[in-house]
């Protein structure tokens, strides 16, 4: 379903951007366009691994993918990411 919305978005992006100038443009544009820009490659990698510890991961067919085998180690994660930037 949602590779249906991101076809329909892009074609109504294209028609709009070959009728109107950039300046012209409706706002509601923008909206399509994160639509079309944020949607998943047809055929992206999915990460197969924990970022922390590199567990495998069992993915689910629907919903976001997953990143972390655990809440422990998102938060490791986190924390190490945090005091990286610091």
């Amino acid at each position: 379903m949602l590779d249906e919305r991101v076809e329909a978005a892009r074609a109504l992006l294209e028609l709009v951007d070959s009728h109107m100038p950039a300046s012209a443009r409706p706002e509601a544009t923008r909206h399509l366009r994160v639509l079309v820009t944020s949607a998943p490659a047809p055929n992206a990698e999915v990460a197969r691994s924990c970022r922390q510890c590199g567990a495998g991961l069992q993915q689910q067919p629907r919903g976001r993918p997953r990143r972390y085998c655990s809440d422990r180690c998102r938060w490791a994660w986190a924390r190490k990411a945090r005091n990286a930037r610091v």
